[in-house]
């Protein structure tokens, strides 16, 4: 949950909102079940975060960086649980359809506005906005494969990750795309 808006635009309260679902959430149900995981030497833990987590975005200062949260969460689980036998696998996700966070009026409704050039470019590619069904099935198929991370839709998210892994200033640059965000000081 969150708002995309800019630093200056976000109370220390709506900051420590933004981080409290993605990350506490996911921190109190890992603490939850992790110890019966541990005492089976068997489980697997799926977090679930956006693909934002892998870039830096204009206007999305507190919703980002809960993102990249879960991300930094997610990778150290990997390293703490990996030689007990418990799996981790981080879902990243682009614009889900079928959810109301998108829908005008919403938080996630000021996304688009923030990069709209980009969001232009994603919603011309055919059958990028995944379902919710679409994204359950991607999340079954990576905990059954026992992957640490996938991407949905794989075919927009990986290249944009495998980009980010060689050269992160060029997805701050994609980021940029587009005028809206910018603002000037008077």
């Amino acid at each position: 949950a969150g708002a995309w808006k800019h630093v200056d635009e976000t109370t220390a309260e709506e900051a420590a909102k933004m981080m409290s679902c993605p990350y506490n959430g996911a921190f109190a149900c890992t603490t939850a079940f992790v110890k019966s995981m541990v005492k089976a030497k068997e489980g697997h833990i799926l977090n679930v975060t956006s693909a934002v987590s892998h870039g830096g975005i204009r206007g999305a200062v507190g919703y980002a960086s809960a993102r990249w949260a879960m991300r930094g969460f997610s990778r150290n689980l990997q390293q703490d649980l990996r030689e007990l036998g418990i799996g981790v696998t981080l879902l990243n996700a682009a614009e889900i359809v079928g959810t109301e966070y998108f829908a005008a009026g919403n938080a996630g409704a000021s996304s688009a506005s923030r990069i709209p050039s980009l969001f232009q470019f994603v919603g011309s590619i055919p059958g990028v906005n995944y379902s919710t069904k679409d994204t359950a099935e991607a999340a079954l198929n990576a905990v059954e494969r026992g992957w640490n991370q996938t991407n949905t839709p794989w075919y927009l998210l990986q290249p944009f990750c495998f980009l980010e892994a060689l050269a992160p200033d060029a997805i701050d640059l994609i980021s940029r795309l587009g005028s809206a965000g910018l603002r000037s000081v008077a």
